[in-house]
């Protein structure tokens, strides 16, 4: 017979990890300030009046289904893809050389030169060079170039750097995962207080829920807020299939 036990009063903390479908390793989804599950029932209720008062005799479980979400602390390109409803690839560049530009520019306009990694290897007023850092500055990692003073009349030319898997930048593009992020979540209990913990395993489908914060003044760090489906997972034996807590020990 179970006793009362107060050190199952406790902060339930751990880890999360998320599968995706195709892949077969799970990856940390790093700090996260909560995640949690809800369970949700719904029921028709019926009503007998045999005893000359109608009152509730029954109940039949009608539909249920099981929902969760999540708060990540940290902001990698798998946890913007979540908040994206993204599949996350792999930028994949050419290398190039002699790319011009042409234009004038008052002080503040910024290019985007449409690449990662360049270099300016020449840049004029049409007679003489401009400087970086007095006449421009150039944001290379990003290609973006800004002109800091007013030119009448700009030519230039730039090269981009090569860029490949072995690279490992990632590319994600929006609503490219329509249907949402399938895969399989896995939660890790590590608390100490109370002896014995769970391992949680389940396939979900995880959508984007609420604001991704791109730019904000202050010292809050950002985090990102996911939902997630719990879906049949037919690869399960019966009663197994809807998610798993496994008690595991302490």
């Amino acid at each position: 017979m179970a006793s009362p036990d107060v050190k199952k009063i406790r902060n339930l903390a751990g880890e999360g990890y998320f599968k995706l479908d195709g892949t077969n390793v799970f990856l940390s989804l790093g700090h996260t300030e909560s995640i949690s599950i809800n369970t949700e029932v719904t029921k028709d209720e019926i009503f007998s009046s045999i005893t000359g008062v109608r009152s509730l005799a029954d109940t039949e479980v009608t539909e249920r289904k099981v929902t969760g979400g999540a708060v990540l602390r940290e902001t990698g390109a798998r946890q913007i893809a979540m908040a994206s409803l993204a599949n996350k690839g792999l930028i994949n560049q050419d290398a190039q050389t002699s790319l011009t530009l042409s234009g004038s520019a008052s002080a503040g306009d910024t290019i985007d030169l449409g690449a990662l990694n360049v270099t300016i290897t020449s840049l004029t007023d049409g007679t003489d060079p401009l400087v970086e850092g007095q006449d421009y500055k150039l944001d290379a990692a990003a290609g973006i170039l800004t002109f800091l003073v007013d030119i009448t009349t700009y030519t230039g030319a730039y090269d981009t750097a090569a860029i490949t898997d072995a690279d490992d930048k990632a590319l994600i593009a929006a609503l490219s995962a329509s249907e949402g992020i399938s895969g399989e979540l896995m939660v890790i209990q590590r608390q100490t207080r109370g002896g014995n913990r769970f391992k949680y395993n389940a396939k979900v489908r995880i959508y984007p829920d609420g604001d991704f914060t791109l730019s904000k003044e202050g010292t809050d760090a950002a985090t990102i807020q996911v939902k997630f489906d719990v879906v049949q997972d037919t690869s399960k034996p019966a009663g197994a299939q809807f998610g798993v807590f496994r008690e595991i020990k302490g």
